[in-house]
Parts: structure tokens; C-alpha cells; sequence
């Protein structure tokens, strides 16, 4: 009974597909039924892995026609295991696009019914011609997709990549119907159950599946037809980039698994040349990326050295060797869709994926920086992730087999896989936020030291409350405080903006200072900035600023627009992690000063420098204050003397003392990066400012 329903995750999608083309323009009921059917292709995936857990095999012929008329339909475990992650990742993907916008296409979800109804029948298909139809169902829709997300890339860029993804494809397409037209022509069928164990007896049937395996090898992206992928996929938004990192190369890699797998019964004769070549795959893929200069890029490139290791798995050919193999194959279709996410969440957000353009992301987005973390570390097979265990597998099944050069091939391939993550973590993730990141966050005001609200240390005492009045004037002297505007690598700080975010010479509006309207209502008139400033906070002027930055000025390109309400989901989703790491680094602390006093105390002389130091603080309530001066307290060598509050803002005011500070300025300085991580972590929104 259950073998009479294969045909329905093909007639499914397609069927649904023409009936959302019929609806129209109707956003939330095409996102709806497109997730519908999404699940309910995963569900039928899990479905058939629960009835295969014993082993055995399905096969039905649709409309029980004979052998050979029919079209043949046979599942077991390997692709129920294919359905599972794919659903899985086109459900993925498609929270990603409704997110960043590209669902909101009224093409967007028949497009991708279509091509799930073109993976389901390429892994679910029992001959080689309606692999071959199956594949261009897949193909068809994907250029539509293609085109669809790349509006707003730049024409040379989206033309160039589509022009190239299209050739090779129909390339790749021509060849394989002409490697099936010759097993046809050899072998008398296309059935791949009749075809088993043929080519390794009939040289002739051999060289017609050679072609085939040629076909699905350019398909794949392995060496040397490799250069398409690394050129192509970088061209479309980072979903579409995702989901066919996980549907095209993969589909190609499970048919190659399976023609060699039946045709050629793993004849020995052959599998040096895979060694080879796959070999070659892992060392040119991980090479090709050391001169990328943007995450994506760098992606693309370790995919292509990644499918050699997958497929050394078939070239391997041992039992240990197949299903390290296979195991690798899931693993890294749900390891690159994390890697190509994560990083496209951070283009999305801030319009680039240039390494160098900003830095910092960690400090914004910290669950995006966890997903991309945990994910690096699982593709360069660091322990105690998926990837260690996969490599792991492969390495003892090439010592078992005696291919102890692709040993050596893998463990320094996955070295510079190491290197390659961290020069993406460096460039994007770690350090202070400047750039892009730091000049704007996704509700156009900065969430971290917040330059524009005080670009002074909150310590200094020029900047002491209640002389709001007093403009400001002359360059403001560096904090030392990693989220300012002077610690993100700005030389010539220009006109300085003071606390209330007036530049100098505006006249004072009531309200809000920096805010759109004032108390009454009115609209507060924007003030005029002096030629050559360079405005520094969110002030009057902050829209313009904010969205010249946003999208990196003219001629860079714009990022798509985020779902309303994802930046309150960021937040509250980021909050449990932004406390993790607070704890942390105030470990971190602990023990650092901990080692200092302990020295101090062992080491003969006098080495502290003790002084006093005044600190006006960000704290906006007694509680959030109270715990600033535990924190320092419980820190050996500062002490909370006492506390005020002055103004008319009510500023509060801490008085501490510190034994290892050569000067009250750097005690300041210390004291506000640990207010202003602790801000960030207690505040539900991060907003340290």
C-alpha cells in the first residue's frame, strides 16, 4: 500500500504548484500552503525511514504498466534519508527567504514546488531517462529562482552568474541524455535494476555509463569542471545559494553513489581514478578559496572541495568507506545551508558580504554568530561536531583500503578548511563593530557604545551632567572603549558630537534630543551640518546618515528588506546568549585579576598604582546601577566607594577605587567596557547606550 504513494510526492508538488500559479498575488496563503506541502514531503521522508529501519526496499511502476513502460518509482533507506534533509532544508531556506522578502514573489513558492517535486522524483526514479526528465524538472524552475533573486545584485553580476549556471547545465544536461541514449544502445534498457553488474562485464556498457558519471561529475562541481559552482552560486541571494547547495550538487552526488554503485558493482579496476580525482577535488576546492575575498565566495569553493570528500566514500568502495560516505553527504547538506545562512542573514542585514567592509557581528547578532561557529567548527571536523565524525569515518576506511595519500590529503585539506573559517570569523564576526555594523543597526540607531549619544568616556569630566547646555567642540579624546566610534579605526575623528547629539552651532530643540518630534508634537527641525562633518550619532540628520550607510553609499549594493518584527525576535532570541557571554568574559576577568594580585602579592616591592577614579555611568535604574558596583566590588583590585546622582538627568555617578591603574583615565575606560558588556547583556533589547 504504501509503495502505491511514491508517485504522490511528485504529482503533489507539481499539482500544487499550478493551483498557487492560479491563486495570484496572495502572499500568505501561497507561504502557507508552500510550507504545507514542504512538511508534509519531510514527514513522508521520516515516514518511509521508520518502515526501512529493518532494511528492504519499495518499487512501484505508476499505473502498473510492465517493466519498461512504466515509470519506475523505488525507495529505501539512503533516500528516505535524502527526502528527510532535503525537506528540511527547502523548509529552511524558505523561512530564510519570507524573512528577507524574497518569498514575497508571487513566483517564488510555485517555482519551488516544482523543484521539489524535480528532487523527490530524481531520488526516488528506478531508471536512468527519468533521472535524466527528473533532473530537468529541478533545472527548470531553478532558473527562474536563479533570475528572481538576483534582481538587485548588479546586472553584470546577475547576468554573468545566471549566463554561466544555465550553460553549464544544459552542458551537463545534453551529455547525460547522450550517455543514457548509448547504455541504452549497449545494455538494451535504462531500468537500473536490469542494469546491475553490467558495466563490469560489458567494456561497452562501462563507457556508456563513463558518460553518464561525466555528466554528473560536471553536475557536482568536481575538479576539473569545478569553476562554475564558485562563480555561479555567489551571483543570487544567500537562500537560493543555501537551497541549492543542498538540492543540485546533491542530487548529482546521490546518482552517482547509486550508477556505480549497481552498474559498476564497485570493480576494483576503476577506483584509483576516483581516488584521484576526488583527492585533487579536496586540495583545488580549499586552495581556490584562499584568494576570496567576500564569505560566500569562500563557501562556494569549500563546497567544491567538500563533494570530494563525499565521494571518496563510492571510491573507496569498502563497506566502512560507503557509509562514511553517505553519512558525510547529510551531514554537510545541513552544515554548508548553516554556513551560506548564517552569512547571509549578516549580508542581508547590513548589504555586503565583503570581509573587511565591518566587523563585530558577534556583539550584535550573537545567535547568528553562534550558528556560523558551531558550523565552521563542524566542516573543518573539529570534535565533538558531525564533521569530526564523518572525517573521522573516511580517514579509517582509506587506512582500511590502504590509501594512506588521501589520508594525508584530508587532514591537511581540513587544516586549511580551519583557516579559511577563521578568516570568515575574523572579517565579519570578531572584534569591535565598526563599519556598516557600527555605524547603523537594524532599526538605524547603533545598539552598542552608541558614539552619537556620547562619543566622550561616560567617565570624563568634560562631559560631567548637568552642563548639557555647553556645546561641545574640538576633537573628543580617545576612550580606549572598543564599541566607540575612535576604537573602530577612525584616525580623524571630525567635528565632535556631544551628548545630547546636536553638532555644534545647532540651535537647542525641546524634547527628546535626537528623536523626530518633540514633546508637543511638533516635528523638530533637522539641524544643518558643517561642511566636511561627518555626523556621529543618531542626532538630527541620523535618517539620512543611517541609510547612506546602510547601503554602503551610491552604487553599493541594497540589502533586502527584513520581515517586520524579525529584529524583536533577534533580540529576544539573543538575550540568553548575550548573558552566556557576559558570564564569560566576567570569569574571564575573575581570573585575570585574581593572577594579578596573587603576583603582586608574591613578587617583592611596591606594583600597584592605587587611585580614585569618578565614573559617570549609563545605568538608567537603581537596580541596573546596584549591579555595576557589585561587579566591580567582587573584581580583586577595584573597589565601589560610593555613589551619586547629579543633574538633571539624574546621571549617576560612581566613585571607585582601583589598585592596578596607572592613571584614572584608564581606570575609566576599564570601567566602561565592563558596563557597557554588562548593558548589553541585562538589557533585553542590547542596547548599552
Amino acid at each position: 500500500m504504501m509503495s502505491s504513494l511514491l508517485p504522490l510526492l511528485v504529482a503533489v508538488p507539481l499539482l500544487t504548484a499550478g493551483a498557487l500559479v492560479v491563486l495570484g498575488d496572495r502572499p500568505r496563503a501561497q507561504a502557507a500552503v508552500l510550507l504545507g506541502v514542504l512538511a508534509a514531503s519531510t514527514a513522508s521522508g521520516v515516514a518511509l525511514a521508520v518502515h526501512f529501519r529493518d532494511g528492504g526496499a519499495l518499487a512501484h511502476g505508476v499505473g502498473l504498466w510492465p517493466v519498461g513502460v512504466a515509470i519506475p518509482f523505488v525507495a529505501d533507506m539512503f533516500s528516505a534519508l535524502m527526502l528527510i534533509v532535503t525537506g528540511l532544508l527547502s523548509l529552511t531556506c524558505t523561512g530564510f527567504a519570507l524573512a528577507s522578502g524574497l518569498a514575497a514573489s508571487r513566483y517564488y513558492a510555485p517555482l519551488l514546488l516544482v523543484l521539489t517535486a524535480g528532487v523527490n522524483g530524481a531520488l526516488l526514479t528506478g531508471d536512468l531517462f527519468n533521472l535524466f526528465v527528473f533532473v530537468e524538472v529541478m533545472l527548470l524552475p531553478s532558473y527562474g529562482l536563479f533570475i528572481l533573486a538576483g534582481r538587485g545584485r548588479g546586472r553584470i553580476a546577475q547576468v554573468a552568474g545566471a549566463r554561466l549556471y544555465v550553460t553549464i547545465n544544459l552542458l551537463t544536461s545534453t551529455i547525460f541524455l547522450g550517455g543514457v541514449g548509448f547504455v541504452y544502445g549497449t545494455a538494451g534498457t535504462v531500468n537500473i535494476a536490469e542494469l546491475a553488474g553490467l558495466a563490469r562485464e560489458d567494456g561497452a556498457v562501462a563507457i556508456s555509463a563513463a558518460v553518464c558519471l561525466f555528466a554528473l561529475g560536471i553536475k557536482a562541481a568536481v575538479v576539473p569542471v569545478h569553476g562554475w559552482l564558485a562563480r555561479a552560486y555567489p551571483s543570487t541571494s544567500p537562500a537560493i545559494t543555501a537551497l541549492f547547495s543542498g538540492l543540485h550538487t546533491k542530487v548529482a552526488i546521490y546518482a552517482i553513489y547509486r550508477i556505480y554503485a549497481v552498474l559498476f558493482e564497485g570493480e576494483a579496476r576503476y577506483l584509483w581514478v576516483g581516488v584521484a580525482v576526488f583527492c585533487a577535488t579536496m586540495a583545488l576546492g580549499v586552495l581556490g578559496a584562499v584568494g576570496e575575498g567576500t564569505s560566500r565566495s569562500i563557501l562556494a569553493f569549500h563546497m567544491v572541495s567538500q563533494i570530494g570528500y563525499i565521494l571518496l566514500g563510492v571510491a573507496l568502495f569498502t563497506e566502512l568507506g560507503l557509509t562514511a560516505g553517505i553519512f558525510y553527504l547529510l551531514h554537510h547538506m545541513i552544515v554548508k545551508a548553516s554556513l551560506f545562512l548564517s552569512t547571509g542573514a549578516v549580508e542581508v542585514r547590513y548589504g555586503t558580504d565583503r570581509l573587511g567592509s565591518f566587523s563585530g557581528v558577534l556583539r550584535r547578532e550573537p545567535l547568528v554568530a553562534a550558528a556560523f561557529f558551531v558550523a565552521a567548527l563542524s566542516l573543518a571536523g573539529i570534535p565533538p561536531f558531525s564533521g569530526f565524525v564523518a572525517k573521522l569515518s573516511l580517514i579509517a576506511a582509506s587506512v582500511e583500503s590502504g590509501q594512506v595519500a588521501a589520508v594525508v590529503v584530508m587532514i591537511l585539506v581540513s587544516l586549511v578548511t580551519l583557516l579559511s573559517m577563521l578568516k570568515i570569523w575574523s572579517g565579519m564576526f570578531w572584534g569591535a563593530p565598526r563599519g556598516r555594523d557600527a555605524a547603523v543597526s537594524p532599526a538605524g540607531q547603533d545598539d552598542t557604545a552608541a558614539p552619537g549619544h556620547d562619543t566622550l568616556a561616560p567617565g570624563h569630566d568634560t562631559l560631567a551632567s548637568g552642563h548639557d547646555d555647553a556645546p561641545a567642540s574640538g576633537p573628543a579624546p580617545s576612550t580606549g572603549d572598543p564599541g566607540s566610534a575612535h576604537a573602530a579605526g577612525d584616525a580623524d575623528p571630525g567635528p565632535a558630537v556631544p551628548r545630547d547629539g546636536r553638532l555644534p552651532g545647532a540651535r537647542r530643540r525641546r524634547g527628546v534630543p535626537g528623536r523626530g518630534r518633540s514633546p508637543r508634537g511638533g516635528r523638530a527641525r533637522r539641524a544643518r551640518h558643517p561642511p566636511g562633518a561627518r555626523h556621529a550619532g543618531p542626532g538630527p540628520g541620523r535618517r539620512a546618515a543611517a541609510g547612506s550607510l546602510r547601503h554602503g553609499g551610491r552604487g553599493a549594493p541594497r540589502p533586502h528588506a527584513l520581515h517586520r518584527g524579525g529584529d524583536r525576535l533577534m533580540t529576544w532570541l539573543s538575550w540568553p546568549f548575550r548573558l552566556l557571554g557576559f558570564a564569560a568574559w566576567y570569569a574571564g576577568q575573575l581570573v585575570t585579576s585574581n593572577a594579578s594580585v596573587i603576583a603582586d602579592n608574591l613578587t617583592p616591592g611596591q606594583n600597584s598604582t592605587p587611585g580614585i577614579a569618578r565614573m559617570e555611568t549609563r545605568c538608567r535604574s537603581e537596580l541596573e546601577v546596584t549591579l555595576l558596583a557589585a561587579l566591580i566590588t567582587l573584581t580583586p583590585g577595584t573597589l565601589t566607594m560610593g555613589t551619586e546622582v547629579v543633574g538633571r538627568r539624574r546621571t549617576r555617578v560612581l566613585y571607585v577605587h582601583g589598585l592596578y591603574s596607572p592613571d584614572a583615565d584608564r581606570l575609566r575606560a576599564d570601567l566602561g567596557e565592563m558596563e557597557r558588556r554588562m548593558l548589553r547583556a541585562v538589557r533585553r533589547k542590547g542596547v548599552a547606550s
